[in-house]
């Protein structure tokens, strides 16, 4: 099987009714979602935004080692759990709307912001699938990977792949620094390499290991495809009204290790791939990995300058109108729980 099936989702009923409000401190009408919850009128003053990156059972092909090693895999059945949670207890509402209500001191209670890293193929066949018809607004984060096919496979499924392929160890030597891959060797270490390098760097080593251990690019590129989604699915997806786009970078790089030449052509070469597919809500970016020690503050003025009204790090915690723009906390639902991170809400 080489893709997830929508089968593994539990049926979620939608239910829920439409409002209109007009909010203190907007000039138009603010249509919210139909699932808005009524009893939860009072204002809040913060949000929480919540991020996913594989949806995918643990056991699948397309289940990397490398996935589970980095905990970014959450189950299917553990996502419809949340989702679940989330239409009883909280109310979902996209990024954007989310800051013109903080700004505006008008949130609703336990309001809730759902985002996805990486832009993974699942996240616009089930994922998208099911938000809809829940009526659930979330941003996408996607790089160039899949919509550029001259990247590649990307270097964190790259390297997991490789690793995979090699029954034995075997030992490789990039730019004067030895490493261990194949068998049962800590990738680890090439891996945090990698994370340094920026997208020229990633294809020609990338191009030099696989020249050296003599591996199949043919499978490397029919990973990425599966894992992936390519241009003109992204295409097909304009105008769905409950999914945005944002960007991610382009080969997803630790962007303070880059100069300042590479980063702008990281941020800036992401916002060109999203005007090209959705002109109209490329409002959004995401830093890669998001700790704080993976960007810095001639990041965020390059991705202010460049146009994009915010972006979000890794860094756990709820927002309000007080957290800056361009360090918004997001909770890694691969490490909290749906129902701790409700409670968080004062």
């Amino acid at each position: 099987m080489n893709s997830l099936q929508p089968s593994a989702f539990a049926p979620i009923d939608p239910c829920g009714q439409s409002l209109r409000l007009v909010i203190l401190g907007l000039s138009n009408t603010v249509q919210l979602p139909e699932d808005w919850n009524v009893h939860r009128i009072p204002p809040s003053e913060t949000f929480a935004i919540l991020t996913y990156h594989r949806i995918a059972p643990y056991q699948h092909p397309l289940t990397l080692p490398v996935h589970l090693e980095a905990n970014i895999v959450l189950p299917p059945e553990t996502f419809t759990m949340h989702l679940s949670v989330l239409k009883r207890k909280a109310n979902v509402i996209s990024l954007d709307l989310a800051l013109q209500l903080s700004k505006a001191h008008g949130l609703p209670e336990r309001a809730v912001v759902l985002t996805f890293d990486d832009g993974f193929r699942e996240h616009f066949d089930d994922v998208a699938d099911r938000l809809t018809m829940l009526q659930m607004e979330a941003t996408f984060f996607i790089t160039g990977y899949g919509i550029y096919p001259e990247f590649g496979l990307r270097w964190i499924e790259w390297i997991g792949a490789a690793h995979r392929m090699l029954p034995s160890t075997r030992e490789i030597s990039i730019a004067g620094n030895t490493f261990l891959i194949g068998g049962k060797s800590d990738i680890s270490l090439i891996r945090k390499y990698f994370r340094h390098l920026d997208s020229i760097g990633q294809r020609e080593t990338l191009s030099q290991i696989s020249r050296d251990l003599g591996l199949p690019n043919e499978e490397f590129d029919l990973l990425r495809d599966q894992l992936f989604p390519s241009m003109d699915k992204l295409m097909q997806l304009r105008g769905v009204e409950y999914l945005a786009l944002g960007g991610h970078s382009l080969s997803h790089p630790s962007l303070s290790s880059l100069s300042g030449e590479s980063k702008r052509d990281e941020i800036l070469g992401s916002l060109e791939m999203l005007q090209a597919l959705a002109p109209d809500s490329a409002h959004s970016f995401a830093y890669p990995f998001g700790g704080i020690e993976s960007y810095d503050a001639e990041c965020r003025s390059i991705i202010k300058e460049a146009g994009f009204r915010c972006a979000c790090t890794s860094v756990p915690g709820l927002n309000s109108a007080e957290t800056p723009v361009f360090d918004l906390k997001r909770f890694d639902m691969n490490k909290f729980d749906i129902n701790e991170v409700l409670e968080a809400f004062p």
